[in-house]
């Protein structure tokens, strides 16, 4: 194995610290932008209003439509005809079917 040279290795170190630092004062000076005669931009924070400040409309909704209705609400005929349609034969007929098919399933597989 070869010895350090101490004294040479010594130089090298200083001489890269020395660049380290000749780097770290560049990018300063630049990141100022002093260096070059550039100068720094001053933005103006006070708004100038032109017209006075209106808010936005809320959404609107329809009128009948109701966030709560009263617990001891009682549907009228007018409601009754407005909102339920009863179901016709066929309807309840193809239901029936349906969970008929599920029964059976069911109790085709129990012990």
């Amino acid at each position: 194995m070869s010895r350090i040279d101490i004294p040479k290795f010594a130089k090298i170190g200083i001489v890269i610290l020395l660049a380290f630092f000749l780097i770290a004062v560049i990018i300063i000076l630049v990141g100022d932008g002093t260096f070059f005669g550039k100068k720094n931009i001053v933005f103006d924070d006070s708004i100038i209003l032109h017209q006075p400040l209106v808010a936005p409309q809320p959404p609107s909704m329809p009128d009948e439509y109701h966030l709560v209705r009263p617990k001891d609400y009682v549907w009228t005929e007018d409601d009754i005809e407005r909102w339920f349609s009863p179901p016709d034969k066929e309807l309840l007929d193809s239901l029936q079917a349906a969970n008929d098919a599920v029964i059976s399933d069911l109790l085709e597989v129990a012990p």
